[in-house]
């Protein structure tokens, strides 16, 4: 199974019968029963954190993913050879 956080669950446009386009809502309204008022979902929405957690983007191609024989993490290093 998937692993999908509450927010992701609770916050959906669909779940109060309102379509939505880019997860933003649209003036059209869905045809299917709600779970929720609109209401509810908005205070939802409200209260729960927008993103996830930002990722750190790497500074090298391979960094966190190349270890020595040892488990240490290899590190990248500029032309004269001192390591970042």
């Amino acid at each position: 199974m998937a692993n999908i956080a509450v927010r992701d669950m609770l916050t959906p446009w669909r779940n109060a019968a309102v379509a939505s386009f880019q997860a933003e809502p649209t003036d059209q309204i869905g045809h299917w029963e709600p779970i929720v008022s609109r209401d509810e979902l908005e205070r939802c929405r409200a209260i729960l954190p927008a993103k996830r957690g930002e990722r750190r983007t790497p500074k090298h191609l391979l960094s966190g993913l190349v270890f020595y024989e040892c488990g240490e993490p290899m590190t990248g290093s500029n032309r004269n050879g001192k390591p970042h």
